[in-house]
């Protein structure tokens, strides 16, 4: 079974733009793989991956990172 893939480019081009969204539309207690796939940009966000939803992985380009940047101050980061 061929998983699904989500693509997330900041700034349109694809389904999402930011990660966060993306993340969110996963289905809790979601049972098949999930490829969310980052298009080459900066990202600020802070986003977490519940552990009600499994199968979830992050792809980028090797030769082409997106920047990914935490926009949470250190006193109110999760750990």
């Amino acid at each position: 079974m061929k998983p699904r893939i989500i693509k997330v480019m900041q700034g349109g081009g694809g389904e999402f733009d930011t990660i966060t969204k993306a993340i969110e539309s996963v289905a809790s207690g979601n049972t098949k793989r999930v490829i969310i796939s980052i298009r080459p940009r900066s990202y600020k966000e802070k986003s977490k991956i519940e552990r009600n939803k499994p199968f979830i992985t992050l792809l980028r380009d090797p030769k082409n990172m997106p920047n990914l940047t935490l926009t949470a101050l250190p006193s109110s980061m999760e750990l």
